[in-house]
């Protein structure tokens, strides 16, 4: 069966057992409290957030934590979620700018997940995924553009990066002010391009002397 939003709804009788159950659980609980409080409390690290399957369903409502929370263990499967900024680095790759230039780039992404939830709902391993999809974005980026664009626009390319990331990522819990930033950090010229920019600068200045001589 299908709800509202297009999501597969519980049979009636699966809600009503899962809701039974429940009931009985608490109920054990409380008549053996406080023998059974040791069982069922939880800490989280102020840095961490807890999603509680029940059933295999999320738990409704906002993710635990931080502190200390209560779940019925025979029932309850509990998942962290660090809310701490993550980085990583894309190794070099080469990019072919639009001008037909092949270059060596790099960057450094930073990110943080700020909804626990669809983190680990949406998408199987979120680190993962996000830098494959930031090694793909530097890529399609860089690669609408020339080289001298690249050189004198990083900033912008960066800021362009952050948009496109964003936009892919939001259903997995991140959000575009916790894309913190894109830098890209090195550009490796080609050994015969660096030669012919050096001819070129060399011949630009024989130029410029000969015309103050003159």
């Amino acid at each position: 069966m299908l709800g509202k939003d297009g999501g597969r709804r519980s049979p009636p009788l699966v809600g009503v057992f899962g809701a039974v159950l429940t009931l009985l659980s608490t109920a054990f609980i409380l008549f053996t409290f406080p023998l059974s409080a040791w069982m069922c409390a939880k800490v989280i690290k102020e840095c961490e957030r807890a999603v509680i399957f029940r059933l295999g369903r999320v738990v409704k409502g906002r993710a635990k934590g931080p502190g200390l929370f209560w779940f019925i263990p025979w029932l309850d499967v509990i998942q962290k979620v660090d809310l701490r900024t993550v980085s990583f680095t894309i190794q070099p790759q080469e990019v072919l700018t639009a001008d037909g230039v092949p270059l060596m780039m790099d960057a450094v992404v930073f990110y943080r997940v700020v909804d626990p939830s669809l983190w680990v709902t949406r998408v199987e391993n979120g680190n993962q995924a996000t830098h494959s999809l930031a090694q793909t974005t530097l890529n399609a980026t860089l690669g609408t553009h020339t080289l001298t664009d690249i050189l004198s626009q990083r900033k912008s390319m960066a800021k362009r990066m952050e948009e496109v990331l964003y936009s892919a990522s939001r259903l997995w819990g991140i959000q575009v002010q916790r894309v913190e930033r894109v830098e890209l950090k090195n550009v490796t010229l080609p050994f015969t391009l660096q030669r012919c920019m050096a001819s070129e600068a060399e011949a630009i200045r024989k130029a410029r002397a000969m015309t103050i001589f003159e």
